[in-house]
């Protein structure tokens, strides 16, 4: 959310309404500064009320989406990446990550590379894939 409370809220405004359509996950929006061992334990107790044994029950999944940009540095992938492992189980977890390469793929392999220092396997899935054609569309004019 580059730290955007109003991005926070739209994005809990929407998890919300997805709920009220039957949608059977839970989900909560929540403002996390990469690096902040703190916040991060925040939310995951938060997230625990109701765990057994005090210990702390961590996330199947976590999504993050367009958060790696040219001026990414390694610094901060490093500090994302204790993020996450602070936060997912990991044996199952799930890190889902998407973001549109602006620089020829130079962010892209310093995403990499910092996934793999911190022991995580990289999955790439192709834009074809789950991007429509919009050539197999038809026109309509309005007017």
């Amino acid at each position: 959310t580059d730290r955007d409370e109003t991005s926070v809220e739209l994005c809990q405004h929407n998890i919300d309404v997805n709920a009220k359509k039957g949608a059977a996950a839970t989900a909560v929006s929540k403002q996390l500064s990469w690096g902040d061992a703190d916040a991060a334990n925040e939310i995951l107790i938060a997230n625990n009320s109701a765990a057994d044994d005090n210990q702390l029950v961590l996330f199947d999944t976590i999504l993050g989406a367009d958060i790696v940009y040219p001026d990414t540095s390694v610094v901060a992938l490093t500090a994302l990446f204790q993020t996450v492992s602070t936060c997912l189980k990991p044996v199952d977890g799930k890190f889902i990550l998407s973001f549109v390469d602006r620089d020829f793929h130079v962010s892209s392999q310093r995403f990499i590379d910092a996934a793999s220092h911190a022991g995580y396997r990289i999955g790439h899935v192709a834009q074809h894939t789950f991007v429509p054609d919009v050539s197999r569309f038809e026109t309509v004019n309005v007017n």
